[in-house]
């Protein structure tokens, strides 16, 4: 077994995720330690979730590929919600919903296929593994602190990060991909 930095055995749980820039970024890490205090959030949207993976530098290289063809796109957060099956309180995700699906369904293959355990619905987790009864009640105090959010919900999706699982449950960043920038029109 490998270990990380912090001495922390590696797991073969790999991910890919969309960092959110700040301020919203800063916001929204806020936001979830207030509703669960003790957490240590990087916040982001999930690409890939969690699954194992055979071949890190063949998945690395096909994530690479990918990217090198993707332009920047827009994302917007949008409505706090919880997903029923698991008690998840998350962020909507409006404008680039579709491309986020999009960018899943052309990199869940080859070296990243997994049989995932629900269909893919990108999101920005707020709160999760949450005792049954405090749900509903955590649910209402993120939509308050959502409405009070001054920041611009939209945020730009400009790299892709693979990340790994240790034995301590601390994703770490191992490589990130940057999306293509658009060349501006040329004005004459």
């Amino acid at each position: 077994m490998l270990f990380g930095s912090d001495g922390a055995g590696w797991t073969n749980e790999f991910a890919l995720v969309a960092y959110i820039p700040e301020p919203l970024g800063s916001f929204l890490d806020e936001f979830r330690r207030r509703l669960q205090p003790g957490s240590r959030p990087h916040a982001h949207v999930t690409l890939l979730p969690p699954r194992p993976v055979s071949d890190p530098a063949q998945a690395w290289r096909q994530i690479a590929s990918c990217a090198s063809r993707l332009p920047l796109f827009e994302a917007q957060a949008t409505e706090v919600q919880v997903f029923e099956a698991t008690e998840v309180v998350y962020l909507e995700i409006g404008l680039g919903r579709e491309t986020l699906v999009e960018i899943h369904a052309a990199l869940n293959q080859d070296a990243l296929a997994a049989i995932e355990g629900y269909p893919y619905y990108p999101h920005i987790t707020l709160a999760q593994d949450l005792v049954p009864a405090e749900v509903a009640g955590i649910a209402g105090r993120a939509r308050r602190i959502w409405a009070e959010c001054e920041c611009r919900r939209t945020f730009s999706v400009e790299a892709l990060t693979f990340v790994q699982n240790t034995t301590c449950l601390e994703w770490t960043d191992l490589n990130a991909a940057q999306l293509v920038r658009q060349p501006l029109p040329v004005v004459r």
